[in-house]
């Protein structure tokens, strides 16, 4: 039989959890259902079926650590050398390679049968661009379980955005390629479940260098014909490399079932994005103008219940809310003359109530999206900086219900 190798301390752990599984949940579980049996009618006893359930977790987990115990090689790892990678963590490395060509051909024509294209950009109808680019990304990853079901975490890893062609020229000398842009990330966490696996609860540390930021530009002067600057024609909408940048930020996931049926789950994030510098031309002000749709702060609640209807089957509501700070949507950004491209904090109640028959053969749905009906925006875009300029937005969705039926085979 193949051994597993474990912890003095894991060994440990699990044998005490053993103990107290054997020892004292399953007697106290099976005088709950005892006395859950002495209220009467089974089919409409929550006591006896909550009761139930529990046993059947208790149960399931006593076969799962005396099947662990039993292929267990316990290795004491203050014996091990102190040169080498410890027992109990987990280290992986990766590369990958990878080479990408795009050939972008812009189409511009009349929308009117018969009349001209516009003379100002007739030029770019049937031109053609091409970007080509390689990049090689690595990864380097280490956990180690410090305890059973709490295993601590960190990794640092290189990746990239793909580059291309502005995909939104209004000139000829617009249609110019941006570059790839480039991260290396780096993050520490925790993985865990408590009481019981009746929690689960993650957290994370991450930071991140950018370079060649890829951002969507109002203002081109560098590559938009002299002649027109500062008139009605001096129109921009380029997607470039718009400079270097870092963020730090740290999340919150967790997954609770404080009681038999009903259900908590939630995530908590904050992230501080800041560019450390910008290319000429772009407005960018280090420590001032954020990146474009990136919320500083953003969390999400969620929770639900399952009613038990006997031989009927289940019934669950769930209600769910989630909220994001303001954002820019827009680079530049928090300056003068650049202020109308901000997308303002939102909260946004979704909610679904579900019916499964008891054989889980048939589901049956109503949910409602934006239930208090907000009016928000998705989108932005600023150009009232420019001569003859403008700002507009793309609204969010409204309050929309639907219905669903899935049936399982």
């Amino acid at each position: 039989m193949q051994k597993a190798p474990m912890t003095v301390d894991g060994h440990r752990r699990l044998r005490e959890e053993l103990d107290d599984l054997k020892k004292v949940q399953r007697p106290r579980i099976v005088q709950e259902i005892e006395e859950a049996r002495a209220h009467g009618d089974l089919k409409e006893n929550a006591e006896y079926h909550a009761a139930k359930d529990k046993q059947g977790f208790v149960e399931g987990r006593i076969r799962e650590i005396e099947g662990k115990l039993a292929i267990a090689q316990v290795i004491d790892i203050s014996e091990l050398s102190g040169d080498r990678v410890l027992f109990g963590a987990f280290v992986t490395v990766f590369f990958v390679d990878t080479d990408e060509e795009k050939t972008y051909t812009f189409s511009r024509t009349s929308p009117l049968p018969g009349v001209p294209t516009d003379f100002r950009v007739a030029p770019l109808d049937g031109l053609s661009r091409t970007f080509a680019g390689d990049n090689i990304d690595w990864r380097l990853a280490v956990d180690y379980e410090v305890a059973p079901d709490i295993r601590f975490y960190g990794q640092v890893a290189t990746g990239f955005k793909g580059g291309g062609v502005n995909p939104r020229p209004y000139y000829e000398t617009q249609a110019v390629p941006y570059e790839q842009e480039k991260a290396t990330s780096y993050e520490l966490g925790l993985k865990s479940t408590w009481l019981e696996r009746r929690l689960r609860l993650n957290l994370a540390y991450y930071h991140t260098d950018y370079s060649d930021y890829q951002g969507q530009v109002s203002l081109c002067h560098d590559i938009t014909p002299e002649p027109l600057w500062n008139t009605p024609a001096d129109l921009c909408t380029a997607t470039r490399n718009v400079g270097d940048a870092k963020i730090d930020g740290f999340e919150v996931e967790l997954d609770a079932r404080p009681i038999p049926g009903l259900s908590i789950d939630g995530a908590f994030s904050y992230t501080d994005f800041r560019f450390t510098n910008g290319i000429e031309g772009s407005n960018i002000v280090p420590g001032v103008t954020q990146a474009a749709f990136v919320p500083e702060w953003k969390y999400a609640l969620g929770a639900q219940y399952e009613i038990w209807l006997g031989d009927a089957g289940t019934l669950t509501p769930r209600l769910d809310w989630t909220w994001q700070s303001e954002m820019q949507s827009t680079i530049p950004n928090n300056a003068p003359g650049y202020e109308l491209g901000e997308i303002e904090s939102r909260g946004l109640l979704n909610a679904r109530i579900t019916y499964r028959t008891a054989d889980e053969d048939w589901e049956f749905a109503l949910a409602a999206t934006n239930l208090t009906d907000q009016f928000y925006y998705n989108n932005k875009y600023d150009r009232s900086n420019q001569v003859g300029g403008n700002a507009y937005g793309m609204p969010g969705r409204p309050r929309e219900f639907m219905a669903s039926i899935k049936r399982n085979f």
